[in-house]
């Protein structure tokens, strides 16, 4: 059975259980709906390139979207991480 960031942060019984700074670990597929999940349940970073980076705002050259998308992504890592101190 394969857990999701929101029910691994969520969990008591999985070994990275919310915020545990003592098992941390790297993932990818965060973006900004899953960020914080991944940040409170133990990662250390996030492997976001795809979300980030789309092929379509790259191909009509809308490099602001990409630059808000990130704004926003760092600001929800941010406050997840915030939580977590």
């Amino acid at each position: 059975m394969q857990i999701n960031a929101r029910q691994e942060a969520n969990s008591g019984r999985h070994p990275r259980s919310r915020c545990d700074a003592d098992n941390p670990g790297a993932h990818g597929g965060g973006d900004v709906d899953t960020a914080a999940d991944f940040i409170k349940a133990g990662s250390f970073c996030l492997g976001v390139g795809s979300a980030i980076v789309s092929k379509k705002a790259v191909a009509d050259g809308g490099y602001g979207l990409i630059t808000e998308y990130t704004r926003r992504l760092v600001d929800v890592i941010r406050e997840a991480r915030s939580t977590c101190e």
